[in-house]
């Protein structure tokens, strides 16, 4: 293998490295234009409790990948435990702390955010993904900390339909189209130049001859296209300034990686919103009805969380029943058909209203689900 072989092929590896991303649990990845994304949930091969890397696709438009999660509290009538309302992994739910924090409890302990966390007073309470999920994540918790109970309540019901809203989830998309434009073509440019005209002059005239003045050529277009993400970045995120200079000082030093930089555009932007929203705008219809089906099926009928104790518990079936109310709103408004019995029950047998599993006796639990009672 010759040299200028080898240095291809090290560009392409962290070309792809950057086509690789962690999506935390519960959440998943979107990759597409709307209305036709695919739904890429966290790996089980390359992944463990906290979540997995997801494979964006080597030929895929930058810029064109979202990150979407629950929100990792669960809010009850008077108080909030630091536990997901949902979880859909074969692998179990992501590890909380459980944490049951009393409304009265925010005026004292003022919520704020350090970059991506939510801390009240000195200690943190919950880790989000993004710094756009803790800045919103901190102003609900100072409103419900200053809310009547009659006022808490339709706060939270507000809160629900806002992250699942489709019109504002179609608009968030739409301005990450639109700022992604110019970097998509800076972007086309620095690939062409690596993958294409470097190794065509190498060819041509040898890598010793052209090191020097293709090299400042492509640093040059290199600063350029990063000059250009950075300042999309900004308009679309004017807060996160901590993920910009992330970002931008990851990819400095490495062009191929770069390519890839107009992700930065779009992986958080939906950050505010639920999984399950953004699956319905992103998705084709027939992979949200076979992604919402069994997410519909775990809210309805929820696995047993081994260690919640009962206070804990109730806190997350009041968050699950609004989460689940929301998802049949969004079953409606795309007019999908989801499974919610299977075929072929044997006579006196039972059947399991979660995974839809077929049971010869009626009475009992699931084998697969625990907590979840067989139904005949």
């Amino acid at each position: 293998m010759t040299d200028e072989l080898s240095l291809l092929l090290v560009l392409a590896a962290l070309y792809l490295i950057e086509c690789a991303r962690w999506i935390g649990a519960p959440g998943l990845a979107v990759v597409g234009r709307r209305g036709a994304g695919r739904l890429l949930r966290p790996g089980e091969r390359l992944g463990n409790r906290r979540g997995g890397l997801a494979w964006i696709g080597a030929l895929e438009t930058p810029g064109a990948a979202f990150a979407a999660h629950p929100w990792p509290l669960s809010f009850g009538p008077d108080a909030l435990c630091v536990e997901a309302p949902y979880a859909w992994r074969r692998l179990g739910r992501a590890p909380a702390s459980r944490r049951i924090v009393e409304y009265a409890e925010l005026r004292t302990l003022t919520p704020r955010r350090r970059g991506s966390d939510v801390c009240l007073g000195e200690s943190t309470l919950v880790a989000t993904r993004s710094d756009a999920a803790a800045e919103a994540l901190v102003a609900l918790l100072k409103r419900l900390a200053q809310a009547s109970p009659a006022e808490r309540a339709a706060l939270l019901e507000d809160t629900v339909r806002g992250r699942f809203a489709r019109p504002a989830i179609e608009a968030r998309v739409a301005e990450v189209a639109a700022a992604r434009r110019l970097p998509a073509v800076t972007g086309a440019l620095l690939a062409l130049a690596i993958f294409g005209a470097g190794p065509a002059l190498t060819h041509l005239y040898g890598l010793v001859a052209i090191a020097l003045p293709f090299g400042l050529g492509l640093l040059g277009l290199h600063l350029l296209h990063l000059l250009v993400v950075f300042r999309a970045h900004r308009r679309l995120a004017p807060a996160a300034r901590a993920d910009r200079w992330i970002e931008f000082a990851k990819l400095l030093l490495s062009p191929p990686m770069a390519i890839r930089a107009a992700d930065a555009l779009s992986w958080h932007r939906l950050a505010e919103f639920d999984a399950i929203a953004v699956a319905s705008v992103m998705a084709r219809p027939d992979a949200f009805a076979a992604f919402v089906g069994p997410v519909r099926r775990d809210l309805a009928h929820p696995l047993a969380i081994p260690g919640l104790e009962p206070r804990a518990a109730a806190i997350v079936q009041a968050e699950r029943a609004r989460t689940l109310a929301a998802v049949d709103g969004l079953i409606a408004e795309r007019a999908v058909e989801v499974a919610d019995r299977p075929d072929g029950v044997a006579d006196g047998g039972g059947w399991c209203p979660r995974c839809l599993g077929t049971y010869r006796r009626s009475e009992g639990e699931c084998g697969d689900c625990p907590g979840v009672a067989l139904q005949r």
